[in-house]
């Protein structure tokens, strides 16, 4: 299957679609609810933004995550995956064409990925 989606022989956005939306994925979503907390830290590292996420850990979520970055233009330096329980806490380091992220880029990408972090409804 691996092999299919990277060929382009099978959509990864609709084959997470269904598994996500099926009744034994559904039976099995955590009663815990997680608030999302989305910060950029600009001081920390001399090249790199570095963006933190916090939230209810899901299927194909940093899947999600990073298709938004790529959509901006962002580059993934670094990341650095935890995922504790029901809990997620992501930390990214982002450049945009080898600099820091403007505050404008800053808001732009925190506001698209609050509404693809969102747990379903």
């Amino acid at each position: 299957m691996l092999n299919d989606v990277i060929l382009g022989k099978i959509d990864l956005e609709q084959l997470l679609l269904r598994k996500s939306t099926s009744i034994l994925f559904q039976a099995g979503r955590s009663p815990i609810s997680v608030p999302t907390s989305i910060h950029f830290e600009d001081e920390f590292s001399r090249r790199c933004s570095i963006m933190e996420i916090e939230t209810q850990d899901a299927f194909g979520l940093l899947y999600r995550i990073a298709r938004v970055i790529s959509r901006h233009g962002h580059n993934i330096e670094v990341v650095m995956i935890n995922t504790e329980g029901h809990r997620v806490l992501d930390v990214f380091y982002l450049t945009y064409g080898g600099h820091k992220l403007t505050q404008e880029m800053e808001d732009a990408l925190k506001a698209d990925l609050a509404e693809v972090v969102k747990p379903p409804s």
